[in-house]
């Protein structure tokens, strides 16, 4: 839809008539694009009440006389479109955008934009910076273009120079021969070292370093050097050459000032940094992540979020686990991140999950953006946020659609039978009474049966975490347990699975 002001008040905008007519014409042309149809209208008849729009504020406060909103044009998608319809929403929206004649909306309702009288409004976005600052700042930038040249400079000096050994003579014979060079290196030329060549040796060529600096350098750099001789070679002549191989040479001792004989301040050398395996110590517990997030075999709990998931939220058990974190001080918490807060929410909602995110504390916390579902499994247009962690001893507040449908589709009776998969095992209990555990959520369906186990032990139990006896898997003792079958496992995702298609 296009809307346009405005959203707070019924009250149309003097140029009402205008606006309608320029958004009415680009949502004909939008529609020939793709036969995408948009409504045009004020923002309070498409939207309903609004505060704070954005295109009241700029034609209110900004005096920006069009303005408009764009809404996507299917409702079911919020803020998350398909990446397959971005570019022709683009596409369509912009030949929108090209076919609207404002200047002949503006000529036929007045010549107003060129009234010499119309007082325009000049607002002060940005307050300007004093001169001394100003100049102040300018010498501050300077100052450090200054330095980082300088630094330049001085590390351009520290560059090798590449040794060139392309040039070759070939004689009426065919046999090559290379021309024998002096080379120099940068030491050698600043400091007024003389290398002597070797004539001894025809097919050698090249120095060593003539300075105790130049053998600073690590056994990286000196066989990079060799091996960039020994590319050119092959590259000129063929594989079957060697390296250029070292001359012999006579090294000069450099002589020292007899004026100053206190220590010189050594000069910075390029080295290289390797860093100190000693010091690598491993990550902290608390910082790694949680098992639950690093399981690679399937469990049916705790749950697993996943995008696009649609599960049920029960309020209840997340007051549980928040109770339980402020108890035990496992983080601290913000009251405004609680969705009860901020939505009305009942005692359990179908949402979907359509964004994921963690948070490193510790612990490392699941971050879910869910969009709530109405009961036939259409999003309803908003959202809340949820942040937590499997904690020990809380319940999961998180269940699969599909597994609360299954669960809820059965009715246990005070005497039934059941068993519960617990970790990697069946425990077998009994159902002893129905009733809600909280007088606020009297028909909520969350812990709502007392059981007994085979042990003698009481506790409160979720429909979905109960499931029907087998007797070919009953314990020989009623005190032990069954240990899970991985078939199992499967039988309870590809049920799932099945629920879902």
């Amino acid at each position: 839809m296009i809307a346009y002001p405005w959203a707070y008040t019924e009250e149309l905008p003097h140029d009402a008539e205008e606006l309608q007519y320029l958004c009415e014409n680009v949502a004909k042309v939008i529609e020939n694009v793709r036969g995408t149809k948009y409504e045009a209208g004020p923002g309070i008849e498409l939207l309903g009440y609004a505060s704070g729009a954005s295109d009241d504020w700029v034609k209110g406060v900004g005096k920006v006389e069009l303005s408009y909103t764009f809404e996507l044009p299917d409702p079911k998608w919020l803020f998350l479109v398909p990446p397959s319809e971005i570019l022709g929403i683009s596409e369509e929206a912009f030949e929108g955008m090209k076919s609207s004649d404002v200047e002949g909306i503006r000529h036929s309702s007045g010549n107003w934009q060129r009234d010499p009288n119309k007082e325009w409004g000049k607002r002060l976005l940005v307050k300007p910076l004093e001169k001394s600052k100003l100049d102040k700042t300018r010498k501050i930038v300077e100052a450090l273009a200054v330095k980082e040249t300088a630094h330049y400079n001085r590390e351009m000096r520290h560059r090798p120079i590449m040794i060139n050994t392309s040039s070759t003579t070939v004689s009426e014979n065919g046999k090559g021969k290379r021309k024998r060079k002096h080379y120099h290196t940068r030491s050698a030329e600043m400091e007024g070292s003389e290398v002597e060549q070797d004539d001894g040796d025809a097919n050698s060529s090249g120095t060593e370093y003539s300075t105790n600096r130049d053998t600073e350098f690590s056994d990286s750099s000196s066989s990079s050097s060799e091996s960039s001789g020994y590319s050119d070679w092959v590259a000129d002549e063929g594989v079957t050459l060697e390296p250029p191989k070292r001359s012999k040479r006579k090294q000069i001792a450099r002589q020292t000032s007899p004026v100053n004989n206190e220590e010189t301040k050594p000069k910075w050398e390029p080295h290289e940094i390797t860093p100190n395996i000693e010091k690598i110590k491993e990550v902290p517990e608390n910082y790694k992540p949680s098992d639950w997030l690093a399981e690679t075999m399937p469990k049916k709990v705790p749950y697993f979020p996943q995008m696009g998931d649609e599960v049920v939220y029960f309020r209840q058990g997340h007051q549980l686990y928040v109770t339980a974190v402020q108890t035990k001080k496992v983080y601290e918490m913000n009251a405004k991140d609680f969705p009860w807060i901020k939505n009305q929410l009942k005692d359990c909602e179908f949402v979907k999950i359509v964004g994921i995110k963690y948070e490193i504390r510790p612990p490392r916390l699941c971050c879910l953006k869910l969009a709530l579902l109405d009961r036939d499994g259409r999003l309803t247009g908003n959202v809340f946020t949820v942040k937590y962690h499997d904690m020990p001893d809380v319940i999961d507040f998180f269940v699969l659609k599909q597994t609360y449908e299954v669960a809820i589709s059965r009715s246990w009776n005070a005497g039934d039978r059941f068993r519960c998969m617990i970790d990697d095992a069946w425990w077998v209990g009994e159902v002893v009474s129905k009733s809600p555990v909280s007088e606020d959520f009297s028909d909520s369906l969350f812990m709502c049966y007392e059981i007994r186990w085979d042990n003698g032990e009481f506790e409160r139990m979720s429909p979905w975490d109960m499931e029907p006896l087998k007797e070919d898997r009953m314990p020989a003792n009623p005190c032990d347990a069954v240990p899970v079958l991985p078939e199992e496992i499967q039988f309870f995702f590809n049920r799932n699975a099945c629920q879902s298609l």
